[in-house]
């Protein structure tokens, strides 16, 4: 059964999913369910809170990608996706089991520095120190009047632009076109 309502979940993310988050998900949710069948869970229905907080341990203490232990990152990157597939197996089909919710309570990294807006005299400096060099203060504007990523900017080819229109067709995160 656990097999089962994985796939159903993962046939079911893929709608609204690019394929690298799809795999990202399959590759979390089998090794949680590896795990749990190692220890001796049958269902989704049957998977406890303690379980689960076995199961986050488990993750820290697995191998990171440069040496060391897992990131923080990784380990809560797991943990959000544990959580969708649980709060899907209830919206979907009705197993209240909140399980996932208390083991993985916070989701957020702890370590990671707060951004916070620029203040008005920041984007004075910022706008002040761009405009002496033109084609840095066009980068700059169109990221930040757009919301484009940087590596959008540096990838973005001249055909994408319109200038005409005022838009700009870029390929973004997973590859997906879009038209800002």
């Amino acid at each position: 059964m656990l097999g089962e309502l994985s796939e159903k979940y993962l046939e079911y993310s893929s709608v609204s999913m690019t394929e690298r988050s799809v795999a990202q998900y399959r590759n979390a949710i089998t090794r949680l369910q590896e795990w749990l069948q190692r220890h001796g869970v049958k269902s989704w229905r049957a998977v406890t809170p303690a379980q689960l907080s076995d199961y986050r341990v488990h993750l820290s203490r697995q191998p990171g990608k440069r040496g060391g232990t897992a990131s923080e990152y990784t380990i809560l990157q797991r943990a959000a996706i544990i959580r969708a597939f649980f709060n899907y197996l209830r919206d979907i089909h009705g197993m209240d089991n909140r399980s996932a919710v208390l083991a993985f309570p916070d989701l957020t990294v702890r370590n990671e520095a707060e951004t916070k807006p620029l203040t008005p005299e920041e984007l004075d400096i910022l706008w002040a120190t761009c405009r002496k060099d033109p084609p840095i203060y066009a980068i700059v504007a169109t990221m930040f009047f757009t919301g484009i990523r940087h590596t959008e900017v540096i990838t973005c080819p001249l055909t994408g632009l319109s200038i005409k229109d005022g838009e700009i067709t870029l390929r973004g995160k997973g590859g997906k076109i879009r038209t800002v």
